[in-house]
């Protein structure tokens, strides 16, 4: 099962349940500005392209851990967006997946994650805690590509599983 591509993009829901779909289409959501929560099933597998992009009020999301996929600039501009939790089903963190999200303040990284891409944490300055769910040795062999990332999250406190 799938939502398709910008099957709900620019209208004024104000918070979704998605109990069964196996996909997220590209465009999805894009511009649903009045969207402040998503509530995602477990079987959940993909999120595509600009599935949340600037969703300005999205302040709640909970990514389900059959996830395996999110999209070049998914969440990107979710700028009331103040914490994630990327599950450790997910790999890599596309291309500004979540940049612009200017609020996120607390992030969880699962230990799955090996490559962080240009943009992922772009504009996310306010970046306070960062908690990785592998141990700091695990951390050092993450590929983080993104500099401006880099610099955020050295600014942050970073908590490791250890």
């Amino acid at each position: 099962t799938s939502i398709g591509s910008e099957a709900f993009a620019s209208t004024k829901i104000t918070n979704i349940s998605v109990p069964n779909a196996v996909v997220i289409e590209e465009y999805a959501f894009f511009l649903c500005y009045d969207l402040t929560s998503v509530e995602l099933s477990e079987g959940l597998q993909s999120i595509g392209w600009n599935a949340f992009r600037d969703c300005a009020n999205l302040t709640l999301i909970s990514l389900p851990s059959t996830l395996t996929e999110i999209g070049q600039t998914a969440f990107n501009g979710c700028s009331s967006l103040r914490s994630i939790i990327i599950p450790d089903s997910i790999t890599e963190l596309t291309l500004n997946s979540f940049g612009n999200c200017t609020a996120l303040e607390e992030l969880t990284i699962g230990s799955s994650v090996n490559l962080i891409n240009y943009g992922a944490f772009s504009n996310c300055s306010n970046l306070k805690n960062i908690y990785y769910k592998g141990t700091r040795q695990q951390w050092s062999a993450v590929a983080l590509l993104d500099e401006e990332a880099q610099k955020y999250f050295n600014n942050a406190t970073m908590h490791f599983a250890e």
